[in-house]
C-alpha cells in the first residue's frame, strides 16, 4: 500500500480496517480461493495509482505509540510523562 498500488489481503488482524478504506484493495476471506481471485482482478483492472500511502499516515509509529500511550493512561488512571526517565544502562 506505501507504493500506491493496489494489495489484496486476507481479513487477519487488523488487516481490513488498514485496507477496507483504499479504493483497488481487497479483503477476502482466510482460505477463499474464490474471492482471492476476484481480489487480484479487481487489483489488475485498477490501472491507477491507489491513495494508500496517504490512507496509512495514521499508522506510523509515533502515532500508534501515542495510541499505546492513551491505552495505558486511561486504563491506570495515571499520566505518562512525554519525556522517558533516564534509560538503565
Amino acid at each position: 500500500m506505501a507504493c500506491n498500488v493496489p494489495v489484496v489481503a486476507t481479513d487477519v488482524g487488523d488487516v481490513r480496517d488498514v485496507i477496507e478504506r483504499t479504493e483497488g484493495c481487497t479483503v477476502c476471506t482466510p482460505n477463499s480461493i474464490e474471492e482471492m481471485a476476484a481480489g487480484i482482478e479487481v487489483a489488475l483492472a485498477h490501472t491507477e495509482r491507489t491513495t494508500g500511502r496517504a490512507d496509512t499516515q495514521h499508522l506510523d509509529s509515533k502515532a500508534i505509540a501515542q495510541r499505546i500511550i492513551d491505552v495505558y493512561e486511561k486504563a491506570s488512571g495515571l499520566k505518562i510523562p512525554a519525556k522517558p526517565r533516564q534509560s538503565y544502562q
